[in-house]
């Protein structure tokens, strides 16, 4: 428990006051703060994964105070601190907790091959004893935290086949120990840093600067993203270096389509200016907001390491029922902080209005185990397809939520002649929706067609000119679009179909409705 009062100066003083009797009964009783912090940090990662279709973290148990028996967690023999976290390949969705940085003995994170989505915890950083970070082919996206060049032991970084996005960072140069770092398949863009860039002032002894200090680097791949300007000659002692599909001046490998690598660079200046213009007031606010939070966790981990000395003073018998207990009710709690400004430019309808439209949501065109479809007309006479999602409110967290809302985001870029245009969304509290709202095409599904009338619309050119028409949709997400957009499901009942024959399909973003 000392080790604890150490951490922070925030509590110093409380822990003053509150902690000298306690600590002593504790000591006596074999309480280890250090195991409570591991095994709340535990929890909260498992509370963070709303879908576990392989039952891996079906034996992580609240109650049992020891986590180096659960699947995926492995401890030190010495001391029982936990040390790796390997959970590839388990299907895992949902999106990495930021209590991760309290796992401070953690030599080993493995998580690659699942469907982890939103940012990278900056609280990486914190994680001093890793060795080896695999986060690979996920859905991670947001930029890679400047943090990360604060893991001095770190020998592997592989954030392959994700959706990260914005400038490779220099700090990654601090990490002299690192012999692989993977970060291929994302949408990474500007100079890597190395180059003769101004903006690279972090050198060392041998005047070198960014990644080109990573001496002990053997293995790199920064292929298939939009990186530009020059490749630092200093590469050329890497042995395993992959630089293909970037947006290259002076490398001999192939590069992208100009007219990718054009798009890139005009989105990156629109943001770059956006950024400047709000960077002096947002960052400050974040990491005072992110100082608080630290605070009000620390906090709370010393009072619930203070209530268990007590307790267990007074009646062993209850030495895990009250204890965890008040852990557990912590952590569901906990929320996340949602960007309320991330749909501003999506229109938001009222459940009042598409309830008009839909004749009080009785008019019914299709269903699943996961969505309910309406069909509507709105005021100014336009059909409307209202997708209802079969959410509840008890499974609804703010994990979820921010979730919903960047998928929202997502379709409302859409932009194709063969893919169902979005016109809006809905959230109400009460009663609790999630609604999305599409054009409706005047003739129908395909699926109506095919099955409910004789067929006899559907001459062998129509069809092909459908076929082929759901193939170009399926090109522009797949393989147009930056990053790619994943289909869940595609049916003939998402196929709307004009007046001309020509196929709408209606998208629902992969995992949206698919963590019950």
């Amino acid at each position: 428990m000392a080790r604890l009062l150490g951490v922070s100066l925030l509590v110093a003083g409380l822990g003053c006051a509150l902690l000298v009797a306690p600590s002593e009964s504790a000591a006596d009783d074999g309480i280890d703060c250090p195991s409570h912090v591991y095994l709340s940090a535990l929890l909260a990662f498992k509370k963070a994964i709303f879908e576990d279709p392989l039952a891996k973290l079906s034996d992580w148990n609240s109650k049992d105070e020891n986590p180096c028996g659960w699947t995926g967690v492995g401890c030190s023999p010495f001391d029982s601190r936990v040390v790796t976290l390997e959970l590839a390949n388990s299907s895992l969705k949902g999106f990495l907790a930021l209590e991760i940085e309290s796992l401070s003995s953690l030599q080993k994170l493995i998580l690659d091959h699942n469907t982890l989505m939103g940012p990278i915890p900056k609280g990486i950083g914190k994680l001093r004893n890793l060795i080896m970070l695999n986060l690979s082919t996920n859905q991670l996206d947001g930029p890679i935290p400047i943090e990360i060049g604060d893991m001095p032991k770190i020998s592997k970084i592989d954030l392959r086949a994700n959706r990260l996005d914005g400038a490779i960072p220099p700090e990654i140069g601090n990490l002299t120990s690192l012999t692989e770092l993977q970060l291929s398949n994302n949408s990474l863009t500007g100079t890597i840093p190395g180059s003769n860039d101004s903006s690279m002032v972090s050198t060392n002894r041998d005047g070198q600067i960014g990644l080109c200090r990573l001496t002990q680097l053997t293995d790199m791949d920064l292929s298939y993203n939009y990186l530009a300007g020059d490749v630092p000659t200093c590469f050329m002692q890497i042995r395993r270096l992959s630089l293909v599909g970037n947006c290259f001046e002076n490398n001999d490998t192939t590069n992208r389509p100009d007219n990718q690598c054009e798009n890139s660079q005009k989105g990156n200046e629109s943001s770059r200016v956006d950024g400047n213009q709000q960077k002096s007031f947002q960052q400050p606010l974040w990491l005072l907001i992110l100082e608080v939070i630290t605070a009000i966790s620390l906090l709370t981990v010393l009072t619930l390491c203070t209530i268990a000395g007590l307790r267990r003073c007074k009646a062993r018998s209850s030495r895990n029922s009250g204890t965890w207990t008040r852990a557990i009710s912590w952590k569901e709690n906990t929320v996340i902080s949602i960007d309320d400004d991330l749909l501003a430019n999506v229109p938001k309808i009222s459940r009042q209005e598409l309830a008009e439209a839909c004749e009080d949501f009785s008019n019914i065109i299709g269903s699943t185990h996961d969505t309910v479809v309406y069909k509507g007309t709105m005021k100014d006479g336009s059909e409307i397809a209202v997708v209802s999602l079969s959410a509840s409110v008890h499974y609804w967290t703010s994990y979820v939520e921010l979730y919903f809302q960047k998928e929202v985001v997502e379709m409302a870029r859409l932009s194709h002649e063969n893919v169902a245009k979005m016109v809006g969304y809905s959230k109400e509290s009460d009663p609790f929706s999630r609604m999305l709202v599409f054009q409706y095409p005047p003739n129908g599904t395909l699926y109506e067609h095919l099955h409910d009338g004789e067929g006899y619309q559907l001459s062998w050119p129509r069809r092909m000119k459908i076929a082929l028409s759901i193939a170009r949709a399926l090109r522009y997400l797949h393989t147009e679009m930056q990053p790619p957009f994943a289909v869940a499901a595609l049916t003939s009942s998402s196929v709307y179909l004009t007046e001309d024959f020509s196929p709408k399909v209606r998208l629902i973003c992969l995992g949206l409705v698919t963590w019950q």
